[in-house]
């Protein structure tokens, strides 16, 4: 992955003035609060040298160049040449040879600093943040595939050896733990990675459609069908990689139909009788115990051995919790610079997000962030991430929204249903009643999705209007049911 692409949107959330350079001094980086403290624009600046700036009366001293002399941190005041002064901190970073690779620098006006005393603490901890962010430039060297535990480094080591191979791999873990980033990691590491990377939600394409939709249907293969054929997103992946996510929601017949595609790596399409050959690699990926399937009858056997060449399994979020944290850097990096946002997490508030147990795995994670950023202000993240992972006083109570109330007198049974029917409810309100776009939020089958829709919950949790969801009938039909 590209440096910058990791390392400038992180540094644009920075409230601070930020810029990097190279082992002689040469701006190869720097965010929007560097180029306006100097009133230039990204070109002007990208190139330049501190003595350049110096000689040209942008400013009268630097830290810059005092570090890579002293191979030290430099902590000095700056002056400019209009009065202004900024304290600036140059921070020198060293690769494995211990030669000097770059010199990371911020700056923050004084006026500021007094003003933001009490931020103190966080301009203490700089530095370490600093060197994390260099060690992303290390370590993470896959595209959007983001960790530092031991668990997930294993597993990508695992990744990088087999992306070179043909293997079939079945990627295994609960929702939201990220097996469709790692399936892309695969291919786009591997000799197909010019070639397409096809993806396919098993779950998503319904029976009646599911072979026409793999295979493909010649002409006028049946009622509806397109004069001109279509190809199947098998043939799409011709040279390329097929993905196919939630592999256990095959039905059993289009089980043995894609069996007979594995083993010859032909396929007819629908209407046709004519064989056509692809190359294809296969990964898969599923949060079910497919071994168990096979001994219940409800997945094939023969399949299941097809398919399990080379699995792997990604833990879930709780099993490594130290990727929380460069997690939530880096969707807050994302999410601030989408919202034009500058909300960063204390200690506090990681030590929160390390507490949760996180279900949803890294989506629920992703969410969280993103919800976060859109509805707060620095001072009040903390209550906010509170309420939204534990409830209103961290431990007894559930208070969604003004619609949703938990009592702690319900049976597991109701209470769970109750919280279903209005979690249903508010997403599809969200998604503006398209089943398609909720399903996919849910991550359930738009048919299962569409059997849960029920018009009452049994138990009622509160008293409260019902909230998202009560206009049920309108709730149900979206723009892309018609």
């Amino acid at each position: 992955m590209n440096e910058q692409a990791v390392f400038l949107p992180v540094l644009e959330a920075l409230y601070d003035a930020v810029m990097v350079t190279d082992s002689n001094g040469v701006i190869i980086l720097a965010n929007q609060a560097t180029l306006d403290s100097f009133s230039l624009t990204r070109e002007q600046l990208i190139g330049k040298t501190p003595s350049q700036l110096i000689a040209e009366g942008f400013y009268l001293n630097s830290s810059i160049t005092k570090a890579i002399e002293t191979r030290d941190t430099v902590t000095e005041i700056i002056h400019f040449p209009n009065g202004a002064r900024r304290l600036s901190t140059s921070v020198p970073m060293f690769n494995a040879e211990g030669d000097l690779s770059m010199v990371i620098t911020n700056s923050r006006a004084e006026d500021i600093l007094n003003e933001f005393s009490k931020q103190l603490a966080y301009e203490q901890g700089l530095h370490e943040k600093y060197q994390e962010i260099a060690a992303y430039l290390t370590d993470i060297r896959t595209d959007k595939v983001i960790y530092c535990s031991n668990q997930m480094k294993d597993i990508m080591s695992i990744c990088n050896i087999i992306s070179g191979a043909d293997s079939t791999v079945m990627l295994l873990g609960e929702s939201g733990v990220g097996k469709e980033v790692i399936a892309h990691h695969i291919h786009n590491n591997s000799p197909r990675r010019k070639n397409a990377f096809i993806p396919i939600n098993c779950a998503a394409i319904s029976k009646e459609l599911f072979e026409s939709e793999l295979f493909g249907y010649a002409p006028h293969a049946f009622t509806g069908a397109s004069s001109k054929g279509k190809n199947g997103l098998i043939k799409l992946a011709h040279n390329g990689t097929l993905f196919l996510d939630e592999v256990a929601e095959l039905p059993l017949d289009m089980q043995t139909k894609l069996l007979r595609f594995l083993s010859t790596k032909m396929f007819i399409p629908v209407g046709s009788n004519k064989p056509e050959e692809v190359d294809v690699r296969i990964i898969t990926a599923t949060n079910q115990d497919l071994l168990q399937m096979t001994r219940e009858k409800t997945f094939r056997t023969d399949l299941y051995y097809r398919l399990n060449v080379i699995p792997i399994r990604i833990p879930p979020l709780r099993e490594r919790i130290e990727d929380i944290k460069v997690l939530s850097e880096a969707f807050l990096a994302t999410y601030n610079q989408k919202y034009k946002k500058a909300i960063l997490f204390a200690e506090q508030e990681m030590e929160l997000l390390k507490a949760y147990p996180w279900p949803g795995n890294v989506r629920e994670l992703k969410n969280i962030i993103e919800r976060t950023v859109v509805m707060c202000q620095q001072e009040n993240v903390g209550d906010f991430l509170q309420a939204s992972l534990f409830g209103t006083n961290g431990m007894d109570v559930l208070n969604y929204g003004e619609g949703f109330h938990i009592r702690f007198d319900l049976p597991l049974k109701d209470a769970l249903e109750s919280f279903e029917n209005y979690y249903i409810n508010a997403v599809l309100e969200e998604n503006h009643g398209a089943l398609n776009e909720a399903a996919k939020v849910l991550d359930i089958h738009r048919t299962t999705l569409y059997r849960k829709k029920n018009p009452e919950p049994k138990a009622r949790l509160s008293t409260q209007d019902k909230g998202p969801g009560k206009n049920d009938e309108q709730a149900c039909v979206g723009t892309d049911d018609v």
